[in-house]
């Protein structure tokens, strides 16, 4: 009698602490938790980088997913952000040095601070560029017309701004250095909301960028996109130009991507024509045959 009341008790108890296993399984919130994507993830990541402007760690989060997720859609998102941020960034850089050139001929006693700053810049617009000339080589012989051209992020909320600080340098003025971080983070803004407008190919109508990218994200034609990188590897390469860097063959290596850049861009638009982009690849063409004058040469 004890045994079968043991034997009761023990198979009770079982059933009862399966019972338990199976509400603990499913206690919690419903249906189990999915797992995140990770580069989804990374990537949302990249876009709060950018929401805070902060535009260099964006930039590394970008890379990080390119090298970690390669076969995944936020990698292709990641590629393009990337090429349009290194764009933004160099520009930004090189406003900055252009203006400490300026103020550096109105300055007096603090002329060669003035020189040494703009050096600085330039430096690091050449880290950009140099970047941006990789992503613009990666894409021309990596193309493939199943990769989309997804520009994937908020507007920036912020419009571009008057930097005053640059002004004051360029009356020959030296800022402390509180002002000068402020106004490089106001220009490499500029720089970004620049090259986003660009790209989208609204040229410098900033609200009709904004509006493409309400939804989140904005996908753009091939020949639309290498018609822009053309266009900014030929700005590029005047970083390299005897009035700047002074760094003759990377300035002739720009200028002949350029050229293939839009040697394909053309081919592009001959297979899929598209009247906006034309123009834009016009402009290009005028410039380098402007730049062929001047002693550049393609081989």
């Amino acid at each position: 009698m004890k045994a079968s009341v043991c034997s009761w008790w023990s198979g009770t108890l079982f059933l009862v602490l399966l019972a338990l296993l199976a509400m603990g399984i499913g206690c919690g919130g419903g249906e189990p938790q999915k797992t995140a994507n990770p580069a989804e993830a990374k990537y949302a990541e990249v876009e709060k980088a950018m929401a805070d402007v902060k535009f260099e760690k964006a930039i590394s989060l970008t890379s990080e997913i390119i090298s970690k997720y390669t076969d995944s859609e936020f990698a292709e998102k990641a590629r393009v952000l990337r090429t349009i941020l290194l764009a933004g960034v160099s520009a930004g850089y090189g406003k900055m040095a252009e203006i400490y050139i300026e103020g550096t001929g109105k300055a007096r006693k603090d002329s060669g601070q003035f020189r040494a700053t703009a050096w600085d810049y330039y430096r690091k617009q050449r880290a950009g560029a140099l970047a941006f000339y990789e992503s613009a080589d990666y894409c021309l012989k990596n193309y493939s017309e199943t990769h989309q051209c997804i520009i994937q992020i908020k507007f920036p909320d912020q419009d571009i701004v008057t930097n005053h600080s640059l002004e004051l340098v360029r009356r020959g003025n030296l800022v402390d250095s509180e002002k000068r971080l402020g106004g490089e983070e106001d220009e490499l803004r500029n720089g970004v909301i620049t090259m986003l407008t660009l790209f989208l190919g609204h040229g410098i109508d900033r609200a009709l960028a904004r509006k493409d990218l309400e939804s989140g994200s904005h996908r753009l034609e091939h020949s639309e996109y290498f018609a822009t990188i053309s266009s900014q590897l030929l700005a590029n390469q005047k970083l390299f130009a005897r009035a700047a860097l002074n760094e003759p063959g990377r300035a002739q290596a720009y200028f002949k991507k350029a050229v293939e850049m839009h040697a394909f861009t053309e081919k592009l638009l001959k297979a899929k024509p598209n009247k906006d982009v034309q123009k834009e690849a016009d402009k290009v063409k005028a410039d380098i045959e402007a730049l062929k004058k001047k002693g550049m040469k393609v081989s």
